[in-house]
């Protein structure tokens, strides 16, 4: 009688199994008319003849990889800081020794950098206007850039750090637009013309040479006043651009982009005699 009704329970659990739960040959399981995982008595997910584990996965089975959340990424915090001649002048005309002013403006700047102790790299690019040749104005440019680097070695700033370019009147802005306006260079006739007035063939006071006198130092005043305008018109472009890279990084998903922070510093009006 025993062994009667339990091969009844059998047959009864065989048939209920039989309409509730079915072979997912797709996925390697056997699953519930309603989708769900038929597990065993230790709670693991039967398997079918199909079950692949490399291909077959369920997350009611535990064995679904969760995805990866994307790396957040990190930037480095970058500042822009920019001198040029439309604030002190820092050159003296025609050349790359630095004015008083521009020893003193960045002296306190490469104080103001050394205080920063997450600083991990200085880039130091030196540009021109368009007065003059390309070449020229690539050397000065460059020349200019070692000697502001001199002067932040000799504020504390280590020279490993510190990178030079010089890019002459490449980017100029505001070049072309002047010399439409004034004129190219007239440096050449203007000494042509000091000398001149010079020679000792015009210190006689004969009327003649005197007018010629007058006449050579007008048109030394007016080719001057031009000059001098023409160069307090491309100030701007005449200027050294800072790159400051800190050690400081800022979350940022998936990019490879900088924070970048730019800076103009401003000063009193430009000298007429320079650059």
């Amino acid at each position: 009688m025993r062994k009667s009704c339990f091969f009844i329970l059998q047959l009864a659990a065989c048939i209920y199994s039989t309409h509730v739960y079915s072979a997912d040959s797709t996925h390697g399981y056997v699953v519930s008319i309603y989708g769900h995982a038929f597990k065993d008595a230790y709670g693991k997910c039967i398997h079918t003849a199909y079950y692949d584990p490399d291909h077959d996965t369920r997350r009611d089975c535990g064995n679904v990889k969760e995805a990866a959340s994307a790396p957040i990424a990190k930037k480095a915090a970058i500042e822009t800081v920019t001198m040029s001649d439309a604030g002190d002048v820092l050159f003296n005309f025609n050349a790359a020794t630095l004015t008083s002013a521009g020893i003193a403006d960045l002296t306190a700047f490469s104080k103001k950098l050394g205080a920063q102790s997450d600083i991990t790299g200085v880039t130091i690019d030196g540009y021109t206007d368009a007065i003059g040749s390309s070449e020229y104005n690539l050397k000065l440019s460059t020349s200019r850039a070692v000697a502001v680097k001199q002067v932040f070695i000799k504020n504390g700033i280590p020279s490993t750090i510190i990178t030079t370019h010089g890019y002459g009147e490449k980017d100029v802005k505001v070049s072309n637009d002047c010399i439409k306006k004034y004129g190219s260079d007239d440096t050449n006739l203007i000494l042509q013309l000091e000398a001149k007035l010079k020679d000792k063939n015009y210190k006689s006071r004969a009327g003649k040479i005197v007018k010629e006198t007058k006449q050579l130092e007008q048109k030394l005043n007016s080719l001057q006043s031009k000059r001098n305008d023409l160069i307090k018109c491309t100030a701007p472009d005449r200027r050294v651009v800072f790159t400051i890279e800190h050690n400081r990084q800022i979350e940022e998903s998936t990019d490879n982009s900088v924070e970048s922070a730019s800076t103009e510093i401003a000063s009193p009006p430009i000298n007429s005699d320079q650059e």
